[in-house]
Order: C-alpha cells, then sequence, then structure tokens
C-alpha cells in the first residue's frame, strides 16, 4: 500500500507476487503448523485468498 503512490504500475505487480512469494514460503511450515493446530481455521482463510487474486488482476 505504501508503494502504490510511488510506481502503481510496477507495485501491483511486483509487490504481489515478491511478499506473496517468500513471506509464504519460509512461513507456512511454521505459521501453518502453530496456528492451523490451534486455530485450524484453513478453512475460513481461504476467503481470504480469494480476494488477494481479484485484487491482483485489476
Amino acid at each position: 500500500i505504501m508503494f502504490v503512490p510511488a510506481s502503481p504500475e510496477h507495485v501491483p505487480a511486483i509487490p504481489d507476487q515478491l511478499p506473496v512469494e517468500p513471506p509464504l514460503a519460509p512461513n507456512p511450515p511454521k505459521l501453518n503448523n502453530d496456528y492451523l493446530d490451534v486455530i485450524d481455521y484453513d478453512d475460513e482463510e481461504e476467503p481470504y485468498e480469494d480476494l488477494d487474486e481479484e485484487e491482483e488482476d485489476p
């Protein structure tokens, strides 16, 4: 969101794929096991991913 004003053309394409991949790789192994075992709301987290994909298109 902070990078949008700087480059709205390169921001929605780069930050959407860069910050989404790196944090999702090294985080899932620790966060997925921790928050999934305690909260177990993987099903409820899916809807949030749908919104991310819709924002990536526009």
